[in-house]
């Protein structure tokens, strides 16, 4: 008989109606489990590493803008030197320097954004680091 075939009152053949698992169908159930949780958690880890990409890819997104806008302003820069070489006089220069102090504010703000969005502890996959622990602390409870 092989091993999983019935007898004829329908009972596994080779063990009792009462017969407990093996400890070796034990450890193989219990490494299947642990298998299958780790593949789990390797969609957990790839789908949160993946959000993490995303986060990152905006933070570069705002620094671009942040390099687009300080050139802009060093070309207000320029002006504001070509308009007070121009004129010497004081309402077009102020306001073409007025004109660079916003710019480099805006260039500040896209930069600070931009390195928030970037700091390297925010790229962790926390919810699968957290789970881990989970379920590390849950395989000790069990195995003692």
């Amino acid at each position: 008989m092989q091993p999983f075939e019935t007898s004829r009152r329908g009972q596994p053949s080779g063990s009792s109606p009462t017969a407990e698992p093996s400890v070796p169908d034990l450890m193989s159930n219990i490494l299947g489990h642990a298998s299958k949780l780790m593949r789990t958690e390797l969609r957990l880890a790839r789908g949160e590493v993946t959000s993490k990409v995303k986060e990152a890819g905006i933070g570069l997104g705002l620094l671009a803008g942040s390099v687009v806008l300080g050139l802009a302003s060093v070309v207000m820069l320029l002006v504001t030197i070509m308009a007070v070489l121009a004129a010497l006089g004081v309402p077009v220069w102020l306001a073409a320097f007025l004109a660079l102090l916003l710019g480099l504010g805006g260039t500040a703000g896209l930069a600070w954004a931009g390195f928030q969005r970037l700091k390297a502890d925010e790229m962790l996959p926390e919810r699968t680091l957290r789970q881990l622990q989970r379920d590390r602390q849950m395989v000790k409870e069990e195995v003692q």
